[in-house]
């Protein structure tokens, strides 16, 4: 029992430490730019590792890239429009953000447990702010406007999580995000 309460207290505590923030259009866009920082950075971070599974890893980063893009796009003619059919637009790209990243992740056959976990946490990065976005348009669909169920990740706590979940402390590698 003592051993179920120090975890339960241990988990508040670094929950507690996250920092998020409520939906703007400022911190959307910010945290997309630091996503997309963050798609391309995962190469040399592997690379570094492995060359192989670097260039494997490449594929990846680039339709993270490219669909991280679209929602960015999409993001901001919604905001401008505040149009039902951008809204749904959106609301696709970032439907198929995680089904895309999750297939194309399991595609790239990548052995070493090290680099496994770093893909992994990289891929949990950029889902935390595509399901953030996410559950705001979710929520709001019918109303068209946006209003956030999950908060954003702050950019602080994106980097601190390539950081230590990445990069486990590497300082070369957690100066890649900046």
């Amino acid at each position: 029992m003592k051993k179920l309460a120090t975890f339960v207290l241990t988990c508040i505590v670094a929950m507690s430490t996250m920092t998020t923030t409520a939906c703007n259009t400022d911190q959307v866009l910010a945290d997309l730019n630091l996503a997309l920082q963050i798609a391309v950075q995962i190469i040399p971070a592997v690379t570094a590792i492995s060359p192989t599974d670097g260039a494997a890893i490449q594929r990846v980063s680039s339709m993270a890239t490219g669909i991280l893009t679209v929602i960015e796009n999409d993001y901001k003619a919604y905001e401008a429009s505040k149009a039902v059919t951008d809204l749904q637009k959106l609301q696709a790209a970032l439907d198929a953000a995680k089904a895309n990243l999750t297939n194309e992740i399991a595609a790239v056959r990548i052995t070493d447990p090290v680099i496994v976990q770093k893909v992994t946490a990289w891929a949990n990065l950029i889902y935390s702010v595509t399901d953030a976005i996410l559950s705001a348009i979710e929520g709001n669909a019918s109303t068209a406007s946006m209003k956030m169920l999950k908060p954003l990740p702050s950019i602080k706590a994106l980097k601190q999580g390539w950081s230590v979940n990445v990069c486990k402390g590497e300082a070369a590698c957690s100066a890649l995000v900046r």
